[in-house]
């Protein structure tokens, strides 16, 4: 008698654009820059007023970075972070072992170590600088492995400005000569 709806495809939060309304433009940027070659260096910077749906675009692309195969680092702030200093260092490194960053010049361990509270600062704590240069030379050595993605919530970027600029993400991850 009656017809039976066919059943419906599960799709994963990435591959639902209609999740979010009148993104499919920025979904496929997103997308296509995830699918670039292997071993290129991207980067893409969501901006924008507030309560545009910055952030569920970003949720949506660290979806996409995992699907994609990628090593997926991410920092979001919380109210309880605000004051913390380094607190988007010690998100993205959260889940990183001190096995991973062994090979990292003694200084620079010692300096990203003490930023994830890892160490003690012993008599004199590290320069920002120190742990800028810590913090990018771990991240080249986790993208030998595998590609990797970093991905930091517009909302650390006020409070960690500074350690941004230094690092010059983006030019400083080029593979080591």
């Amino acid at each position: 008698m009656g017809t039976t709806a066919p059943r419906p495809q599960r799709l994963t939060d990435a591959q639902a654009p209609g999740l979010l309304v009148a993104r499919e433009d920025e979904l496929a940027a997103i997308s296509g820059l995830l699918a670039a070659e292997s071993g290129a260096l991207r980067a893409l910077v969501l901006e924008g007023a507030p309560g545009i749906g910055k952030t569920s675009l970003w949720e949506r692309g660290i979806a996409l970075g995992h699907e994609h195969g990628l090593r997926v680092l991410s920092a979001r702030a919380s109210g309880a972070e605000t004051g913390l200093p380094f607190a988007a260092v010690i998100d993205l490194l959260d889940g990183v072992t001190s096995e991973e960053l062994a090979e990292l010049p003694s200084p620079q361990l010692h300096a990203l170590n003490v930023a994830l509270y890892r160490e003690d600062p012993g008599e004199t704590p590290p320069e920002p600088h120190a742990i800028a240069l810590g913090l990018v030379s771990a991240l080249r050595a986790l993208a030998t492995d595998r590609p990797l993605m970093v991905a930091v919530d517009d909302a650390f970027a006020a409070a960690e400005a500074r350690l941004t600029n230094r690092c010059h993400y983006a030019q400083s991850l080029r593979p080591a000569a």
